[in-house]
């Protein structure tokens, strides 16, 4: 398995999908960037668990990506911006012009 660095949130999702299911990751690689954990896979150097997001960019036709519908783990995503005001803008912008 090919994985982000302790401490990322996806990382921490994977660990406990893991040891909800009493198992161990058998972990190959600690890579920095999602993108280069791409290159190890086409590079057939491991598999990994990446949000959809990567999945969507796929450039490599010799990837293949499979969904995982029963998770049941959901990752927290923030909001940031330098300027508070900007910050609600940007609040207002993505939350609240959803009808």
């Amino acid at each position: 398995m090919v994985v982000l660095p302790p401490g990322c949130d996806v990382r921490t999702l994977v660990e406990k999908a893991y040891n909800r299911h009493n198992l161990k990751i058998s972990i190959a690689n600690e890579i920095e960037f999602a993108q280069s954990i791409m290159g190890f896979i086409s590079a057939n150097l491991g598999i990994s668990i990446l949000p959809e997001i990567f999945m969507r960019h796929l450039q490599s036709s010799n990837i293949k990506a499979l969904p995982i519908t029963d998770f049941k783990f959901k990752r927290e995503i923030s909001l940031v911006a330098k300027n508070p005001d900007v910050g609600k803008m940007l609040y207002t912008l993505f939350f609240k012009t959803r009808s």
